[in-house]
Formats: structure tokens, sequence, C-alpha cells
């Protein structure tokens, strides 16, 4: 039976970690926990190196916002 809220969670991925699908905009967010990794500590107006971690040959995007407050 659907959850009323029309929010369901799921291993999709089959990663260990559950994904959120949402009913009311047709989405999928992945939990990418154990597939993302920062390498060093993050500081103003220098690269960020991140370490990406998943099964070779599948699709997936990475989305990511900077701003400054």
């Amino acid at each position: 039976m659907p959850n009323a809220s029309g929010i369901e969670f799921a291993d999709l991925d089959r990663d260990g970690d559950l994904d959120l699908v949402t009913a009311a905009h047709d989405r999928v967010l992945t939990n990418v926990t154990r597939q993302i990794a920062r390498r060093g500590t993050a500081r103003l107006d220098r690269p960020l190196h991140l370490d990406l971690y998943g099964p070779s040959g599948e699709p997936w995007a990475l989305f990511a916002v900077a701003s400054r407050t």
C-alpha cells in the first residue's frame, strides 16, 4: 500500500542506503552517503576535490550548488 504522503523510501541503486521517491513531483533523490567523499578541507576560493564511487557502466549525474553568504 503506497504511503499517503506520496513519499516512499527504497534502496533503488542497491548500495545499502535508502533513497527517496516522491510521487508529487515524480522525483527520485538518491542517497550518496557511500558514493562521494571529500579530500581535504573546503576553503573559500580554492578547488574542492571529490572522489566519486559507483558501479562501472551505470549512468548517474552529480549536481552541485555553490553560494556565498
